[in-house]
């Protein structure tokens, strides 16, 4: 197999598998990886089941799971909500809970996480959402500048300057590029 695909496997993730690191191949010579399922458990596991979505998790999360099991368990709970939430304001790009929770897991999320979408004129989708944590809050107001409509963390984030700051620049009436003018040396937060 060439390095370059071994380069993309390391650190990606099938279902509650994540690649660690190339194993030996088998005795028919296909392809094996290192894996760590989201139980801790680590085991090797063809490339090909992997990418096919044979494989998303060790036997023992599977065997827990049943083949007769007919919830995920995790009905009632904040992510399962926060999903029920999302398709109802239009998120389509997950087509199951499974989907979203293994996402979700992936790209971290934790209890008291909230989502939130990067472009909140489109809905959630995985290139479009991401989880914060409760400091950081909702990513704030809409504002546009120039021609580029970005949530108040965003501009913040890219003009280096607090959230605080830009959100009482702008109360103050401030608009346009004005507010991205970075901090004056001894003065306050909202300047």
């Amino acid at each position: 197999m060439s390095g370059k695909l071994r380069i993309q496997m390391i650190g990606r993730t099938f279902g509650r598998w994540t690649v660690l690191e190339r194993a030996e191949n088998s005795k028919t010579g296909v392809a094996r990886w290192l894996c760590r399922c989201d139980c801790g458990y680590t085991g090797e596991v063809f490339g090909t089941n992997l990418r096919r979505g044979q494989s998303v998790q060790c036997n023992e999360c599977r065997i827990a799971e049943g083949p007769c099991a007919t919830t995920h368990g995790l009905s009632g709970t904040p992510i399962y909500s926060t999903y029920h939430q999302a398709v109802r304001n239009g998120a389509t790009a997950w087509k199951s809970f499974g989907a979203f929770r293994d996402w979700s897991f992936a790209n971290g999320y934790e209890q008291g996480r909230r989502l939130n979408r990067k472009d909140r004129t489109k809905p959630h989708c995985p290139e479009n959402s991401y989880w914060s944590t409760e400091q950081q809050g909702k990513p704030g107001r809409p504002i546009t500048i120039g021609k580029r409509t970005k949530n108040m963390a965003e501009w913040a984030r890219i003009a280096g300057i607090s959230r605080e700051a830009l959100r009482l620049r702008h109360s103050g009436g401030e608009r346009g590029y004005i507010l991205l003018r970075p901090p004056t040396p001894g003065i306050g937060a909202g300047e």
